[in-house]
């Protein structure tokens, strides 16, 4: 039966069904081989970085084996995706001017480019498409605030004391 999934806790207020499934599977990943620190040969760039930073942190965390590498593999080439298509967006518009090419049917000679209208840039459709699929692959390896509630027994509404935003910035690639 789908439902919610299993919360992950070590702390001793919290139930003991919840702690217990929590240390078994820290238990049964200790067997486990811990994700490559080393990203793979075919992420280039962007995700090649991305890889090489996250990997530390989620082997650190203990819930994270190799076996979840491809979930890893595909949130670094999604980030490499968005970054490229930002920088396309910021190098082009987002939107890009659309003609209409008018041909001479007895000649074939091009007469003239009629200006229609402006198109989207298909950088914003990578850049939607990038973002959702970076929300859900993050959730499913701890990197969004509520999966890192479950993964790191924290609670949502409780302050949380871990990285700044100077950190995520800097991870992320910005200032």
């Amino acid at each position: 039966m789908a439902g919610r999934p299993r919360k992950l806790t070590t702390n001793p207020s919290d139930r003991k069904d919840q702690r217990d499934a929590t240390k078994k599977l820290v238990d049964e990943n200790k067997a486990e081989p811990k994700l490559a620190i080393n990203p793979p040969k075919y992420l280039k760039s962007y995700a090649r970085s991305m890889y090489s930073k996250l990997a530390p942190i989620l082997n650190d965390k203990g819930y994270i084996t190799q076996s979840d590498a491809a979930i890893l593999e595909s949130f670094c080439i999604n980030f490499q995706m968005l970054r490229t298509a930002y920088e396309d967006l910021q190098k082009n518009g987002q939107t890009k001017p659309a003609y209409r090419t008018v041909v001479d049917p007895t000649t074939g000679d091009v007469v003239a480019h009629d200006f229609t209208g402006y198109k989207r840039n298909p950088s914003t459709r990578i850049i939607d498409a990038a973002t959702a699929k970076l929300n859900s692959l993050g959730q499913q390896i701890g990197l969004t605030p509520a999966s890192r509630a479950t993964f790191a027994n924290l609670n949502v509404d409780k302050d949380d004391d871990g990285a700044s935003i100077a950190d995520l910035a800097k991870l992320f690639g910005g200032a």
